[in-house]
């Protein structure tokens, strides 16, 4: 076997074999006894990011089936506790993982007490709350049986788990954060039969917990995980709840409504979705239109939200308190998020008084772990000049602030920018701890959008804090935008605050003071105050409003006194990649020469002329129209004179990758996902696009979609980034010759070179402008997919990514700039 762009010793590699709350809160509010078919009133259109008018004409040509009207609201039932009086548990550590080998292959059975798999079980009983042990190992899996009928659903709080199980198949995830808010769905039997239950635990990490419940819901809503907003006095704008909603049932729900229902306070809106796959969880937006601005606080206003899936037996319908509060308070406000249409809330601080023609500056303070958003906002008194702005990195866990945090933070920015009265040149940025860390990491990479920087208590990257740091070579190319210190020269024109307790055990201060030291000669004014003897809170006088450490008043005194320059002339700027920042001032990057180096612009003025020197930089936009409305008459890009013609003049090739469409692996989930499976092909497929979507629920609150390709219209290929699982390559209609794949037997063919026993995942440009991306596995080896979790900051691949049954063997590999293969931008590791 010849293994060509992998070299010689990445082919050896390959070629060696391998091994085979407490209590529910769906039951909050009560059902209403209307029901049947309900029209759409004239305020009631259904959302643009959704579909209007049911599915379009199927990709595949058939005619599409008609849309039904909605089905009557289901009566309500309390979901039932499903005992489970005794568990047979085990630690195991992970190598070998005999257990979870045996249910990957579907052979595992409930074992007797003593020695099964490779480890001991015993017998153990659950706690009140469905705890069960903790274990030193790496893993503890527990199993059980239990008998459902055949009316019933199932459904589970798993905290401080993995992965569950019924009967070996149809995998959910569990909550790895222990929040007691997330519920997953289990699918069960029914006759009645007696189902297997495995639970595969987090070992160290403390006892993990699982209930069960049972409920004849065919859907159900998961209102102990509910994103709701607030309304200060006088605000009757636009805002959404977003709710979990758990299928139950084993059949995909195709067409779905979240539908408000008119009341005394909110008119009638619908937001159109179209489908959530069998077995799953994803958070849906409900839009809330007031129908007057609040004149009251302390209010719990009444807003009823209705599913609707329309090829369901029955509607499900709740109501849910909205609280107002008083315009000078704390307040949740929430939008839906470009990222995946999910409803995300920012904490507000509003100004001390709000003057309609005034411009306020904003303050946006990324929170710790665990804190969230309206806590973080909490922690600072009223500015007579600012706004203050706490995103919610999706959790209060999320993200680290990089990836989806790092949008998710940048969204909430642009959306308070575009409700209140803001002043783009006095934006400023800080943060406490993982927040600390996201403001290194924001505002490295957007130099431009903040005007101070002031981080505290904040650690640097993961490879000077925690263990896990970040790898080299193409790997770490993917990853690039997590080395912070690499970009530190973007801070040049940035004033930077920095913030830490000399006694912090929980972020060193040796954190603060790299950064302190390395950023001498490159900061234009920089401050570093070390608390003596404080720790990783602190706050010198807790009957002030604000907390110090946070709320340190020489750092807001410098924040209030500058403004950013958001469009320089003279600058240096080193970019992550097209993918993460394209901009600074007048120049937009579309693409790179290599993946595996940062581009770098550097500009300089004269006078009225301009000079850019580019680095690793192949294509890239000038804005001619901001240049002379800078008085700028000249310019020179890499030595050729650039006629300054125009509003935008376009340097370098127009085709292959551009900042939207360009990877890595990650990058296809950061528009709306839509997950399409074969109907005839493995059940594996379907599964994990289940699985994919409660865990991007139960780790980012977020919302994802899922279509059989026969059902895969026009309407959903514009509207979402389509992800093929396990789609033959005949029927990807325009999947480029470059990336051509192959599925034989017992391995799979990708850019010419054979891998057994492997699963692959990429991504490519898709007729439509969209990314789209591709998950297949070698025949027989579906379950290594749900060894691959992409949802992380600490797990990004490259544009493709291969992976062994041998669970050591890895390859991956980035397009070149024209998505062609290239030899020396893949790595084997």
């Amino acid at each position: 076997m010849k293994y060509g762009w992998l070299g010689a010793a990445a082919g050896l590699a390959l070629a060696l074999g391998g091994c085979g709350d407490d209590a529910p809160a769906m039951a909050e509010g009560s059902a209403s006894s209307s029901g049947g078919a309900v029209g759409t009133s004239t305020s009631g259109a259904a959302d643009s990011t959704g579909t209007d008018d049911g599915p379009a004409d199927s990709s595949s040509g058939e005619e599409p089936e008609p849309v039904p009207e909605p089905p009557p609201v289901a009566p309500f039932f309390e979901p039932e506790i499903v005992e489970v009086p005794v568990w047979i548990t085990a630690p195991v550590d992970d190598n070998p993982d005999l257990v979870r080998e045996a249910i990957d292959t579907g052979v595992f059975t409930l074992p007797e007490v003593g020695e099964a798999y490779g480890s001991t079980w015993s017998e153990h009983v659950p706690g009140e709350n469905g705890e069960l042990i903790a274990a030193s190992a790496d893993s503890l899996y527990a199993a059980a049986e239990i008998e459902v009928p055949d009316d019933r659903f199932v459904f589970v709080r798993d905290d401080t788990v993995r992965t569950m199980f019924t009967n070996n198949t149809n995998p959910q995830p569990g909550d790895v954060y222990a929040s007691g808010r997330t519920r997953v769905p289990l699918a069960v039997q029914g006759d009645p039969a007696t189902d297997l239950v495995i639970v595969q635990a987090y070992g160290r990490r403390g006892t993990p917990e699982v209930q069960l419940w049972s409920t004849p819901d065919e859907l159900s809503f998961n209102f102990a995980d509910m994103t709701l907003p607030q309304y200060p006095v006088g605000d009757g704008s636009e805002q959404y709840v977003g709710v979990p909603i758990l299928n139950n049932t084993s059949s995909d729900t195709r067409h779905l409504r979240a539908h408000v229902i008119e009341n005394e306070y909110f008119e009638e809106t619908i937001i159109e979705y179209p489908g959530l796959p069998a077995i799953s969880a994803s958070q849906i937006a409900f839009r809330l239109q007031p129908k007057a601005p609040f004149d009251t606080e302390g209010m719990e206003v009444p807003a009823i939200l209705r599913i609707e899936p329309l090829w369901f037996e029955h509607s499900y319908e709740r109501e849910v308190m909205v609280q107002t509060v008083s315009d000078d308070a704390v307040y949740r406000r929430t939008r839906r998020s470009e990222v995946d249409g999910s409803v995300q809330f920012y904490g507000v601080r509003p100004p001390v008084e709000v003057e309609p023609e005034h411009n306020y500056g904003l303050i946006l303070t990324l929170h710790g772990a665990g804190v969230g958003g309206a806590g973080q906002a909490a922690a600072y008194s009223s500015k007579q000049w600012a706004y203050i702005i706490a995103p919610t990195n999706r959790r209060p866990f999320g993200f680290d602030w990089e990836e989806w945090g790092r949008l998710d933070a940048l969204e909430a920015l642009e959306h308070a920018e575009s409700f209140f009265s803001i002043d783009p040149q006095r934006i400023h940025l800080t943060g406490h701890s993982m927040g600390g860390h996201g403001t290194w990491q924001l505002g490295v990479h957007y130099p431009t959008r903040f005007r101070v920087i002031a981080p505290s208590a904040g650690w640097i990257s993961f490879d000077t804090y925690g263990s896990l740091g970040i790898p080299d070579g193409v790997p770490g190319a993917a990853r690039a935008a997590s080395k912070t210190i690499e970009y530190i020269t973007n801070f040049e024109k940035s004033p930077v605050y920095i913030i830490h307790g000399t006694a912090d055990d929980n972020v060193p201060s040796f954190q603060a003071q790299t950064m302190f030291d390395a950023l001498q000669g490159i900061a234009p004014e920089l401050w570093y105050h070390a608390q003596p003897g404080a720790g990783h809170w602190w706050d010198a006088d807790p009957t002030e409003p604000g907390a110090d450490c946070v709320d340190w008043e020489p750092m807001i005194d410098v924040m209030r006194d500058r403004a950013v320059d958001p469009d320089p002339l003279d600058f240096r700027f080193i970019s992550a990649g097209a993918w993460v920042n394209p901009e600074h001032s007048y120049a937009r990057i579309l693409s790179e020469d290599s993946p595996l180096a940062h581009p770098e612009l550097l500009s300089t003025l004269d006078g009225d002329a301009v000079t850019l020197e580019t680095t690793n930089v192949r294509s890239l936009e000038i804005d001619v129209a901001q240049l002379l409305g800078q008085g700028i008459t000249s310019l020179t890009v890499d030595g050729d004179d650039v006629p300054l013609d125009g509003n935008v003049v376009t340097l370098g090739p127009t085709t292959g990758k551009t900042p939207e469409v360009h990877g890595p692996l990650n990058q296809v989930f950061h528009e709306p996902v839509c997950f399409v499976y074969a109907e005839d092909g493995a059940p594996q497929y379907r599964e994990y696009a289940a699985f994919l979507t409660s865990w991007w629920s139960v780790i980012g609150n977020g919302q994802a979609i899922t279509v059989e390709v026969g059902d895969l219209t026009s309407e959903i290929e514009e509207n979402y980034n389509i992800i093929h699982l396990g789609i033959p390559r005949d029927e990807i209609l325009d999947l480029p010759d470059a990336m051509d794949f192959e599925l034989v037997d017992g391995g799979l063919v990708f850019g010419g070179q054979e891998f057994t026993q492997a699963a692959l995942a990429f991504v490519y440009p898709a007729a439509t402008g969209r990314l789209s991306a591709v998950w297949t596995t070698a025949p027989g080896f579906e379950y290594l997919l749900f060894r691959y979790m992409p949802f992380s900051s600490r797990n990004g691949q490259p544009d493709y990514y291969i992976w062994r049954a041998n669970n050591f063997t890895r390859v991956g590999g980035f397009f070149d700039a024209d998505w062609e293969f290239d030899p020396s931008l893949a790595e084997v590791y």
